[in-house]
């Protein structure tokens, strides 16, 4: 009778002591603070130097499709999918990850976050216990790009040809540190000759592609020194709206993924609309077209 009690009394123990392993969801020996916290969500903040709108920096992460951007402040929020949607589940996504912060003409930065099934680590390189980045991170200018757009006062539709938009582009290289290259399609002396009048009242549908001329496709030009463009167009070609004016120029950064860009648009890279989905940050005039 004694030995079946304690072999009863020893089978209850055994089940309550693996009831309370198995089930229990955080660790009895370390207090809450010290343990590894996973989330879904990280946040931080991304500026531009010597600028005060901060809004459109791409923030992407290598080797997952997700992404979203600044507001104007800088500030971001990147949510994985829900583990279990992941593709291979969430056990397929662990290990150490690298985040990308990206202005086309700004020299772009990186963080290193650890994920583990599916989850940010916080406390774990890049992040703080808060799922927050350590630093905020600051981009510097590699070019400056600037348009200005004559007449600069309101103008109408019009059907003759007379009249007529005189454009001005001018790209300066800025970092001494860093040597800019670019592609675009140039004239024979360099000068950019492809360019977008980019609707700001309206949908990019809605904007306008031209080239001055016959440009040639060059890839790996030189940005040693300001180089000014200076293009004219008639007036009678375009619609009523307000536009901006920006180069179409590709500028080259080393280490940058070539996945990064297809992430913003397949065809993001090329001289179309789809261009206009990168995030450039440039000065502009406006050109206002009234309609008649």
């Amino acid at each position: 009778m004694n030995i079946k009690f304690t072999t009863y009394f020893k089978c209850v123990f055994m089940w309550a002591w693996l009831s309370l392993v198995l089930g229990c969801t955080e660790n009895p020996f370390f207090a809450k603070d010290d343990r590894v916290q996973l989330k879904l969500q990280m946040k931080g903040t991304i500026t531009l130097l010597n600028e005060a709108d901060h809004s459109n920096i791409f923030v992407w992460i290598e080797g997952l499709e997700v992404n979203t951007r600044t507001n104007e402040q800088g500030d971001f929020t990147l949510t994985l999918d829900n583990p279990s949607s992941l593709p291979g589940g969430a056990q397929a996504w662990n290990g150490l990850f690298k985040i990308y912060y990206f202005v086309a003409n700004y020299k772009f930065e990186t963080s290193d976050v650890l994920i583990k099934n599916g989850s940010f680590v916080f406390d774990e390189n890049d992040l703080t216990k808060e799922g927050k980045l350590r630093e905020d991170i600051v981009l510097a200018p590699l070019v400056k790009i600037s348009g200005t757009i004559l007449p600069d006062v309101p103008i109408y539709e019009t059907p003759y040809p007379e009249q007529k938009v005189r454009i001005t582009i001018t790209l300066e290289p800025v970092s001494s540190t860093s040597p800019v290259f670019f592609t675009s399609y140039v004239s024979e002396g360099s000068g950019v000759k492809s360019f977008f009048l980019k609707r700001e009242d309206g949908p990019i549908s809605e904007s306008f592609i031209f080239f001055d001329g016959y440009p040639l496709y060059e890839s790996g030009i030189y940005l040693g020194q300001t180089i000014v463009s200076q293009i004219e167009l008639p007036a009678r070609l375009l619609k009523a709206g307000t536009y901006t004016v920006l180069p179409y120029i590709l500028i080259k950064q080393t280490g940058l993924p070539a996945e990064l860009i297809k992430s913003i648009s397949e065809f993001a890279n090329t001289f179309t609309l789809e261009f206009l989905k990168v995030p450039l940050k440039y000065e502009s005039t406006k050109l206002v077209m009234l309609k008649r």
